[in-house]
């Protein structure tokens, strides 16, 4: 789907059902039809969690809970999406 559509923006939870957040990051970061799309992961770990390790360097880390607007406005600035 973000192949036919270029959203401006990616954002998936950490924990799906198929396959994880970290997974579908992976994949989108590695073709090249995807790459340069935005990826946020929604999650409770921080960065540097071992649930994480794999993550793109590239995706934003979207905290559930208070912190989550902030870290969607940052994730919006830096991928400059206005």
């Amino acid at each position: 789907l973000a192949v036919k559509t270029k959203p401006d923006m990616v954002i998936a939870s950490a924990e799906l059902d198929e396959l994880s957040g970290v997974d579908l990051g992976c994949a989108l970061s590695a073709m090249p039809r995807t790459k340069s799309i935005p990826f946020g992961l929604l999650t409770s770990y921080e960065r540097g969690h071992k649930k994480l390790a794999d993550l793109p360097d590239t995706a934003a880390i979207l905290a559930k809970g208070t912190g989550f607007s902030d870290d969607l406005a940052d994730a919006l600035e830096r991928f400059n999406i206005a």
